[in-house]
């Protein structure tokens, strides 16, 4: 409609009484929402309009946005984590992939607890440690100690 002026806002929360952040650009009757990283967030945008001086204020409407991950983009493991080595079959992984690995202690010291990005990680049944690939790198938690009871006996 001519002589209308749009200006879209993001606001924290779906109070109406918040006021939001106007969106740089979105200065038109609809809004298409850029690419957002964080999907573990809920979006509100509004849009107020402005006809001959006079404003008027949407309703606040909630988005939950959900990415799909680019199916080309390679991720990467990173392993952090004293007295201990690992073993990957690559280096980069595509979402959704399965990673395995191993690892092993260095002599005298034991695994205590292998984490990703804080998610504890079990050793399957066969010696392997595995997980789908998120859409993002990744960093594993290797955490050792200490043997108390790997001792070298000399026979004689």
């Amino acid at each position: 409609m001519e002589g209308i002026s749009y200006q879209w806002y993001e606001v924290a929360d779906n109070r109406e009484e918040v006021a939001g952040t106007a969106i740089e650009g979105a200065t038109e009757q609809s809004y298409t929402i850029s690419y957002q990283k964080d999907t573990s967030k809920t979006y509100y945008y509004y849009c107020v309009a402005t006809v001959s001086g006079v404003e008027g204020r949407s309703n606040t409407i909630e988005i939950k946005v959900t990415i799909s991950e680019n199916p080309s983009q390679e991720y990467t493991v990173t392993i952090m984590g004293e007295n201990v080595t690992h073993t990957f079959s690559k280096t980069k992984y595509k979402a959704g992939e399965t990673v395995s690995f191993t690892l092993a202690a260095k002599k005298g010291y034991e695994i205590t607890s292998v984490k990703k990005d804080e998610e504890e990680l079990n050793k399957g049944a066969d010696g392997t440690y595995s997980f789908k690939m998120p859409g993002k790198d990744v960093t594993i938690t290797v955490s050792t100690q200490k043997s108390t009871g790997d001792f070298d006996a000399i026979i004689q």
